[in-house]
């Protein structure tokens, strides 16, 4: 898929509630969209590829292997691959843009 509209992109719930759109994919690579309520979470979790994460709204709490950090609307990080990352939404309304190399 070469281009994806926030209303044509494919959407999904995840396990604890947060709206997930994929935006665009290819055979190596993956970029996402995360709507998140306050206080839902992405579970803590590893894979082998690097992920970045944007925080285009609102503000969350990551943890990238122990390391807590607080992240507002335009911070940036990066979790290396096979490193347990999670977030959790600190506000609601809280929209995230993420990254993946398969």
């Amino acid at each position: 898929m070469y281009y994806s509209g926030m209303n044509e992109a494919k959407q999904a719930i995840s396990k604890t509630g947060n709206v997930l759109r994929l935006m665009a994919n290819s055979d190596t690579m993956m970029a996402m969209h995360a709507t998140l309520g306050k206080g839902k979470e992405f579970l803590p979790h590893s894979h082998p590829h690097e992920q970045i994460t944007v925080v285009l709204k609102g503000s969350l709490e990551y943890i990238i292997g122990g390391e807590v950090m607080i992240m507002k609307a335009g911070d940036t990080c990066l979790a290396p691959p096979d490193v347990v990352h999670s977030a959790k939404a600190l506000e609601d309304g809280t929209e995230e843009g993420v990254k993946h190399e398969l």
